[in-house]
This record gives C-alpha cells, structure tokens and sequence, in this order.
C-alpha cells in the first residue's frame, strides 16, 4: 500500500521494484493499492502510472482517503507492506529562492551593438511590498499549500497538528493483519514531524500489541546503513539506538541533498504474542473489535473467530451415530423379520 501516492513518484518506482522481483510460476499476484484523497492530484498519480506502464499491477483509490480504509476488509488481507510519505511541512525542500539564478545571453541589435531595453524608473512602492511580504514567514507544505506563520506559537501548533495527523495515519498501518514492514518518511527537517512521530509509534498500545519496533541500523540495506547523517538521539529521549535507527538529511550540508527523514518498521507476523487483554484485537479505548455479526477479531490472524469448523464436527459425529442407529434398527428390524418367517406358532 502506498497510503499517500500523488503524484506517484513513489508508487511508480514501487512498481518497478516489484516488476524486478516478481515471484515464481504460481505464486500470488503482486498488487500495489495506491491511494490519494485529493480528487485532483489523484488524476496526476494516475496519469504518471499509466505513462510508467504499470496500470496492470497498481490499484488506484482516485479520492479515496487512507485512513478510511478498513485494515480488516478481505481485500487487503494480504498486504505485507506499506509506504507511508504524508503531508508535511516541507521545511527540508530546497525553495526556489535557493537556486542559482539564471541570466539570459543579451540578444544583439544591428551592427553588432547590444539591444538596450529601455529606462524604466523602478517602482518603490512594489519595492517596499516585496519586502514587507518577505519579513513574513511563509511556511509551503510538501502539497504546495502556502500557510503564513507570524510567531514561534504559530509555528509550534502547525507543527503538532501535522504530528497528529502522520501519528495517526501510522498507526492505522499498524493495524494491517499481514502487514510487516512499514516505511515512514517526511521532507521536514523539524523533529516533531520526524523522530516524534516514531517514538509516540512504538510507545503506542497497538505497536506493543502487534509486536512493531523500529528497523535498526545494522539490519538495513548498505545503503541506508552506510548513510553518515542519522537520528537525533535528544528527540527520542536519549535513546541511541532508536536515533541510529533513523536517516536525516539536510539541503547544504555537502551531501547534495534536500531536508529529508525516514525510518522503517517491522514486525514478525509468525509469533504468537501472549498479551494481558487476551487474544482479541482492540480499539485505542480497550474495547474488543467485532465483524458485524458480532463475532471478536483474532489477533493472531485479523480474522473474526469462526465455530463453523466446530459446529460441523459434533454435527457429523452425530449424524454419524444417527446412521449407526437407524443401521442397527434396521438389522434389529431384519432380525425380527427372520424370527417371524421361522416362527411356525404353536400346534
């Protein structure tokens, strides 16, 4: 699942790797569920998967929002893995003003002399606009929405309600049955948005429950375990381990990159865990999950429980002995006929 997929960079590459690793003769069918709740840029995914040519193994939820995805439906009850990019606050791209400006070769006039433009008085008053918007600090997220921030309070709550809003989605990963990998990234550089949103993921009772942590350094691909710029360790409350787990990036520090985070998740789904609320999958308020007949989700599976392998054993063992019964009447029944036919009365 690629949770928030426009424009479709991710899920298109996505794509590839699967087709590169396609599975053996037989094997089920690799699908990439690619969901983005913006109708609009839910047409750009589509149009970048078509011309990628992976419409065949991609399933695109044009305006269909992720976090109403039911973890449990049938649909996805196979999905190992999920990509989760969401919406940030796009403090870590490299903005427009940070580009080298570009002069254009002046066009020569007749005899080889330089076109002049002519003089124009410069316009104090746009002058004094620019710089009076540029005093202002506008913060653009990573859709492009410009929000414009006057204090470090404004700052701060934009910040937590876009935590909020990526803790949340994680979680909801969480949730998934077969799910064992989760990738989280952001192109934020503040900490909230980054290693706060990992830490309040494992302290989580769903995280606990499923048996989620956090991919550690030393089992990730060479690439990311190699990179040099990592977590930081006083944004997951001095846990080390947990910082090394994460990758930083920040524009202009001589890597050639932008302001970036990601970190990864995995559980193992093969282990039973034995927990203090028993076997059931639960809510964030306690309560037992049921299906809509009532019946409780297994944790072990995401299955509801079924008696229907249970009904039917003591209903064949008792149409068993039903057969056995009406059998052995109808050889007391035999019996009785042979003793009536031999039966010759009294004289």
């Amino acid at each position: 699942i690629d949770s928030c997929a426009a424009p479709g960079n991710k899920t298109t590459h996505l794509a590839a790797v699967m087709k590169g690793h396609q599975p053996e003769q037989g094997a089920a069918k690799q699908t990439i569920f690619a969901f983005e709740r913006d109708p609009k840029r839910a047409q750009t995914l589509e149009k970048m998967v078509r011309i990628a040519g992976s419409r065949g193994t991609t399933k695109i939820g044009l305006g269909q929002d992720f976090l109403e995805v039911d973890p449990q439906a049938e649909a996805y009850a196979d999905v190992g893995a999920l990509l989760l990019d969401p919406s940030c606050s796009g403090s870590g791209i490299v903005g427009r003003d940070s580009m080298p400006e570009l002069h254009l070769p002046e066009v020569s006039g007749p005899g080889g002399s330089k076109g002049k433009t002519k003089g124009t008085k410069p316009d104090v008053k746009k002058r004094k606009r620019e710089e009076k918007d540029e005093a202002k600090q506008v913060m653009v997220d990573d859709d492009g929405n410009a929000v414009e921030i006057q204090s470090e309070q404004e700052l701060q709550k934009r910040l937590n309600s876009l935590a909020g809003f990526q803790l949340t989605l994680l979680l909801h990963a969480m949730r998934f049955p077969s799910a064992k990998k989760i990738t989280y990234s952001t192109c934020s550089i503040h900490a909230e948005e980054n290693e706060g949103v990992v830490m309040k993921a494992l302290e989580s009772k769903i995280a606990k429950e499923r048996g989620w942590r956090v991919l550690v350094r030393e089992k990730q691909v060479r690439g990311m375990k190699e990179w040099p710029v990592r977590g930081l360790p006083e944004a997951c409350g001095g846990d080390k381990k947990a910082a090394e787990a994460c990758i930083r990036t920040y524009k202009g520090d001589g890597y050639g990159v932008m302001g970036f985070f990601v970190a990864a998740f995995e559980r193992d789904g093969d282990v039973d865990m034995v927990e203090e609320d028993g076997p059931y999958v639960r809510d964030d308020e306690g309560k037992i999950i049921r299906d809509l007949t009532g019946m409780p989700v297994l944790k072990s599976t995401g299955e509801p429980v079924s008696l229907a392998e249970d009904d039917d054993e003591p209903a064949q063992e008792k149409g068993e002995e039903q057969s056995q019964e009406e059998n052995e009447d109808d050889s007391d029944s035999s019996e009785d006929s042979e003793d009536e036919e031999e039966w010759g009365g009294f004289d």
